[in-house]
């Protein structure tokens, strides 16, 4: 295990507290000597200088301390030190360095102010104040001329191992074909087959050749005694640093796993690992053949041709003249040296490989046998011809053989011993009954009855399972201790991935058609409402109108009535001196008669304002009926779109499962060397994977033609033949390999760890999210195919991207980072369409539901909140968390969300109300990753101390 030697960045952006602690405990350097040197390679040398460089001196300071909060992304007071050039241009308040001039240089000023001091004490990000022999340092570049640097500023890189107690499960990742788990553990991967994931025992290590080439050429060239032991102690992984992210792809064939700057895609090998050139002419459509234990020679006869005995591995045939007189009718090898065989008349013979010819048995009786099968050393069973059991005993001394009849079997037309020969075996009958006996007597344990006449058997290596054929039909698998089914193997594995995933995208399309006709309910609802709304606002409006007319005629009359007044007073004037008294009288009544102007005038103003208002209210109604109107068939243009993606799904999903090719007949059986898989070759040219422990479908291979005839060797490797002579051989524990790197530790492909990764649905694109502590979060999508980056969705974080994850339908794309927030871009259009803001640290982890529409993320500042995407809005906010949440995963497409803290608390929760529905025991520190099965009924988890767990989901019983 390998981790890169840089000075220690700040811890700010670690992903949970624990980080810090290994931080503390991962020794880091940075040399520039070479290991040669006599001086513990382990330690930093000292290195002395006469000439201060900007890139080996001056940016490695600025970059601990400052570069933080003044870069490109964040430059407060308008000032980026990330390099020598924007360092020199200054900020906001001029310029920051002078060259020769320590006066007229503020960088130094600001280090040493006493009152205000840069970069400050209490700042957040776990900056320091630069110390004397650094202020120094600054001082003497710039008096010496502040030039730029002379060397690259970033440092090669040096490697060492990790500590041997430093290997946390950081990562982990379950397949979705329900078979795998991957985990990263150190820098370390292993994947795990989930049938036999108890221990890493089992489990497969990605292992990259190159890791360990990069600290031998550290450690190789020394002198010193501690270099030369700690390069014989480098272990085979994955990665130089800690593998900080694991990614299925969604067909289950590749594994992307993410360290420093790098990213790994390791692929399934599903080609043959050998095949006979074709330059050996073999015929075997018609002929009996048998492959040795080990797999190296192939035995064949047909009735037209002697026997033939072919080196698989020197590609060479050992023709023979015909040993027997007629026809070969069996063959059967005792071990990997000496060969039986019978012909149609009964006659045997034992050949053995160092021998130049045949040596005819002896026998005491000669019933011909069709089948033979090995049950010991030197005793076979056999299938005479006219389907009766057949015990033969070969003694190879005296070249002798003997025969009789198994009483009581008759019919027989099958049979199956496992490697274990005092374990039962099993007899197929025609009858369609598979018989377990004893090897030893013969007796029944039980019988099994199967789909039709058992044509062929295979039984596992450690005799727990038998499967079974008719030749017309898929296979069976039967478990021998009680003879119950454990599946019928017809699942075809490609067909299996694209019926589920068609499943889950017609159940997630029909929940949006359901949300979207329940919003066009309500719509029209509101559309119905404004309209009613609109009626009674007319109608008050039309009153008003009809108050002012009233009010306007009062005035009219009140006005007529001032006008007669006054005439009246002209006339009264006139005849003042015969009425005094009614002038009086007169004046009195006409300032009663204003008054009534002023009052109807006041109510006529009123009027006209309550009808402006009315009118408003109709405007802002009218409005408001008329938007929702016109959304109205906005939705449903929306409705009657996604209502022809479902049908299109569903036609699809009807396609898939009436398509012929998803159908195959079992022609031949062979189990795996460890009894956990059994392999099926069909009619079509296809082996077909299947687990012993479930019968789920766990591969797909392509062979030529039809098989004819296969086997399991003793190294592990399956070895077939089809009709038309190619021979091949596979092997069985399916390895993976590393198929590409994307950049590497001295590229700037990609800036820093790998802390997130995850693949889109269809699997053509792999996400990757990185960014330095503090700086920027960045994320970018490479090809799957070509490995290069087809999208770069730029520093779209502020702070390191902690999580990625693809929306289920693939059009959008979820972050979360260090900055605290969670992004969501449309990667149709690669715009940012929502900024989920409201943790208060770190959001360390995502998850979407598979309906597309609720998002979960976890953060440090203990929490997970739920999001509804569609509106931008926070469902909730699930708390009680004891440490900080570092990942979460929702259970299939139920509305259950698993989680778990630092503090190694692993538990179930109901999105919906927020509730624990159960915790997890076992875990021993802090939890790191999370998982959950395909099927949705195990969880997997991976912490801090190095240890996975393995829980059901239903009850949290422990499985590992």
């Amino acid at each position: 295990m390998y981790v890169f030697l840089q000075s220690v960045k700040s811890c700010r952006n670690c992903l949970v507290a624990v980080c810090m602690c290994w931080l503390a405990q991962v020794e880091l350097c940075m040399s520039q000597d070479s290991v040669e040197s006599t001086q513990d390679p382990v330690q930093p040398p000292t290195v002395s200088s006469p000439i201060v460089d900007f890139g080996k001196d001056i940016a490695p300071l600025l970059v601990k301390n400052c570069v933080a909060c003044h870069n490109e992304k964040k430059a407060e007071g308008g000032l980026n030190l990330q390099s020598h050039d924007t360092l020199m241009k200054g900020g906001d308040s001029g310029a920051a360095v002078t060259a020769g001039d320590l006066s007229n240089s503020q960088l130094v000023s600001r280090l040493v102010d006493p009152d205000s001091p840069m970069p400050p004490d209490d700042n957040s990000v776990g900056a320091q104040r630069f110390t004397e022999a650094e202020v120094t340092l600054v001082r003497s570049w710039i008096e010496s001329g502040a030039a730029p640097p002379q060397q690259m500023q970033t440092a090669d890189l040096k490697w060492q191992p990790i500590p041997a107690t430093v290997h946390p499960v950081n990562a982990l990742a379950a397949s979705t074909d329900g078979n795998y788990v991957a985990l990263g553990r150190g820098n370390q991967a292993f994947v795990l087959r989930q049938v036999a994931a108890s221990s890493l025992e089992h489990a497969f290590a990605l292992v990259d050749p190159a890791v360990a080439g990069t600290l031998h050429a550290n450690y190789s060239n020394s002198s010193s005694a501690k270099a030369a032991t700690i390069a014989s102690q480098i272990s085979p992984a994955a990665h130089l640093d800690l593998v900080q992210s694991v990614a299925f792809s969604p067909d289950s064939e590749r594994i992307a796993t993410g360290g420093y700057r790098s990213v790994k895609i390791w692929r399934r090998n599903l080609q043959p690992i050998g095949q006979l050139p074709t330059g050996v002419n073999l015929t075997l459509e018609k002929s009996v053949t048998a492959i040795s234990p080990s797999g190296r020679w192939l035995a064949l006869a047909t009735p037209e041709n002697p026997l033939e005995v072919v080196d698989l591995q020197a590609a060479q045939s050992q023709r023979f003249l015909r040993a027997l007189p007629e026809s070969v009718s069996a063959l059967v090898w005792l071990d990997d040296e000496r060969l039986v065989a019978c012909d149609t008349a009964g006659t045997y013979a034992l050949f053995q490989t160092g021998w130049t010819k045949w040596q005819v048995l002896t026998s005491q009786t000669s019933p011909a046998a069709t089948e033979l099968t090995r049950l010991g050393n030197e005793k076979l069973l056999g299938i005479a011809s006219e389907g009766r059991l057949l015990q033969l005993s070969i003694d190879s001394a005296a070249l002798t053989v003997a025969g009789q009849y198994v009483d009581g079997f008759d019919q027989v037309q099958s049979l199956a011993a496992s490697a274990n020969y005092e374990l039962p075996m099993a007899v197929g009958l025609a009858s369609g009954i598979v018989r377990i006996v004893q090897t030893s007597d013969y007796a029944v344990l039980r019988e099994i009855t199967t789909a039709g006449p058992v044509q062929r058997l295979a039984m596992g290596p450690d005799g727990a399972t038998v499967a079974s054929s008719t030749g017309q039909a898929p296979a069976q698998l039967w478990r021998v201790q009680d003879g119950t089914p454990v599946a019928t193997l017809d699942r075809d594995y490609q067909f299996s991935q694209l019926v589920a995933v068609a499943q889950r995208n017609q159940t997630r399309q029909q929940g949006l058609l359901e949300r979207l006709n329940n919003q066009l309910g309500e719509l029209k609802k509101a559309t119905e409402a404004e309209q009613a709304s609109l009626a009674k606002v007319q109608e008050v409006r039309e009153q008003a109108a009809q108050e002012l007319a009233a009010k306007e005629a009062e005035q009219q009359a009140a006005d007529q009535a001032v006008q007669a007044g006054m005439q009246a007073v002209t006339e009264a004037e006139q005849a003042l001196a015969e009425a005094m008294k009614l002038l009086e009288t007169r004046k009195t009544e006409l300032e009663t008669k204003h008054k009534a102007v002023a009052e109807a005038n006041a109510k006529r103003q009123a009027a006209l304002s309550a009808l402006a208002s009315r009118d408003q209210a109709l405007a802002t109604a009218q409005d408001a009926a008329s938007r929702a109107a016109a959304r109205v068939p906005e939705i449903e243009g929306i409705i009657h779109a996604e209502q022809q993606r479902l049908e299109g799904l569903q036609q699809a999903s009807q396609s898939l499962a009436a398509d012929p090719a998803a159908k195959h007949q079992a022609v031949r059986l062979a189990f795996d060397t460890d009894g956990s898989r059994v392999v099926v070759a069909d009619e079509k040219g296809f082996l077909h994977f299947y687990s012993t422990v479930d019968g789920n479908t766990e591969a797909k291979l392509k062979v030529p033609a039809a098989v004819v005839h296969m086997a399991t060797t003793t190294a592990g490797n399956l070895v077939s033949l089809t009709g038309g002579g190619v021979v091949q051989q596979w092997q069985l524990d399916l390895p993976w390999q590393l198929e590409r790197t994307i950049g590497d530790s001295t590229s700037d492909l990609l800036s820093d760890r790998i802390s997130a990764l995850d693949f889109s649905p269809d699997g053509g694109s792999l996400a990757i999210g990185s960014g330095p502590a503090s700086r920027f979060g960045e994320v970018k999508i490479v090809d799957c195919q070509t490995g290069e980056v087809s999208r770069d969705l730029g520093q779209i974080h502020s702070d390191s991207v902690l999580a990625l994850r693809y929306s289920p339908n693939g059009r959008q794309l979820a972050s979360g980072g260090a900055d605290k927030i969670c992004r969501v871009v449309d990667l149709e259009t690669g715009q940012v369409v929502r900024t989920l803001e409201g943790h208060t640290h770190h959001v360390l982890t995502l998850a979407w539901k598979d309906d597309g529409v609720t998002l979960a993320t976890g953060s440090a500042d203990q929490s997970v909140k739920l999001w509804n995407i569609e509106t931008g809005t926070q469902i909730r906010t699930i708390g009680g968390f004891k440490k900080e949440v570092t990942a979460v995963v929702f259970v299939g497409q139920t509305h259950q969300l698993a989680a778990v803290d630092a503090s190694g608390v692993v538990q179930l929760l109901d999105a919906n109300s927020g509730k624990q529905i159960r915790a997890f025991p076992g875990a021993d520190g802090p939890v790191l990753a999370l998982g959950v099965g395909a099927d949705g009924k195990v969880l997997y988890a991976g912490g801090w101390s190095g240890n996975y767990w393995i829980w059901q989901i239903e009850d949290a019983k422990r499985l590992n």
